[in-house]
């Protein structure tokens, strides 16, 4: 599908309303994340066949879907509206598949730390536009550690371990709360 001589994909579906102040939930195609919604690229919903731009406002994981806010949706009856409509992008704001299915498979690996050691096990990738994040689970604790070369500092397919060098108080951030 083009819209002003881009082309459109579709990465999500809104699968119904979340709360009542407009948020929609977004089911998001396997090969897909959230790291697509940014606040200052439009994503369109596609209604009756046509693709309508729309400016999100904030958006949050909420079990296997993305409880997102759009602007000028701001209310449960508004967002009832969009229920069962697809969610597009412009083909060019979408992260090259084969990087993120790489991602991916690093959910379930072992994260070392090169300073407290054992850190969690990957739950979860937010690929945020020039901050992918990954998500430790680690004793009931949520850890978002960056995804960067800085960090990472190796990975073992064999093992299915992950080890990174954090700087100096990101984990005691997590840990303390």
């Amino acid at each position: 599908m083009l819209f002003d001589n881009k082309e459109l994909v579709e990465i999500a579906q809104v699968a119904k309303t979340y709360g009542l102040n407009g948020h929609l939930s977004l089911k998001f195609d396997n090969s897909f994340s959230d790291g697509l919604l940014d606040e200052e690229i439009p994503v369109f919903l596609l209604i009756e066949g046509l693709p309508v731009p729309f400016f999100v406002e904030d958006y949050k994981n909420s079990g296997g879907y993305v409880a997102t806010k759009f602007k000028y949706i701001d209310s449960a009856e508004t967002a009832e509206k969009y229920v069962g409509c697809k969610v597009l992008v412009f083909a060019d704001d979408v992260q090259d598949d084969e990087e993120f299915d790489e991602e991916l498979e690093l959910v379930g690996y072992k994260v070392f730390d090169a300073h407290r050691g054992f850190v969690g096990e990957i739950a979860d990738f937010n690929l945020i536009p020039g901050n992918p994040v990954f998500e430790t689970d680690f004793n009931g604790k949520t850890i978002i550690i960056p995804y960067t070369e800085d960090i990472v500092v190796g990975i073992d397919d064999d093992k299915q371990e992950v080890y990174i060098d954090a700087p100096e108080g990101l984990i005691d951030l997590y840990l303390e709360s």
